[in-house]
């Protein structure tokens, strides 16, 4: 590309030299080069909003798993003793999903909220989408709550498989 540029400006210099010797020539570059210098501060933006969305995808699953986790072991005396006396492991897990449910549909709920509050500042930087599109506003609770249940489930089904001696010495 850079020889191209060179030999480009070259020519363009040999072909004006008889018309007018004293025209400087400099930044040749092709119409396709310079769309793509005018689109880096573009793509630049796009490239650091993928990696904060992502990076705010993890953080979201890691506190939902932290959370939950947190009351696992602060109800792991109860959970022993439960497990002690008979209870169904499927009664503990569903217990816990259905918490670990619960605390998510509370985030997404208010997270979707401001999100939608907040949208028109996005659309300086929004291209051939609009800030209050649907297909976003339904596809990242539902790509949250994926990524999400695998984080639910873990602390859950973790304290249903520990011994109810060892949960005893938990708390």
């Amino acid at each position: 590309m850079r020889r191209d540029n060179n030999q480009t400006r070259r020519q363009l210099g040999e072909l004006l030299q008889p018309i007018a010797p004293d025209i400087p020539i400099w930044d040749v570059k092709t119409l396709q080069e310079r769309r793509h210098d005018e689109e880096a501060g573009t793509r630049l933006n796009t490239l650091l909003l993928m990696f904060f969305a992502s990076s705010a995808l993890v953080l979201a699953v890691i506190g939902i798993y932290s959370i939950l986790v947190y009351t696992v072991r602060q109800q792991s005396f109860e959970i022993g003793i439960r497990m002690a006396l008979g209870a169904d492991r499927p009664v503990i897990l569903r217990h816990f999903v259905w918490k670990g449910l619960a605390l998510l549909a509370l985030g997404l709920v208010i997270g979707t909220a401001l999100s939608f509050g907040l949208a028109k500042t996005m659309s300086s930087i929004l291209f051939n989408v609009s800030p209050y599109d649907p297909l976003v506003f339904l596809s990242v609770p539902c790509l949250i709550g994926l990524f999400s249940l695998p984080a639910i489930l873990r602390p859950a089904s973790k304290a249903t498989r520990a011994d109810p001696s060892t949960l005893f010495r938990l708390t």
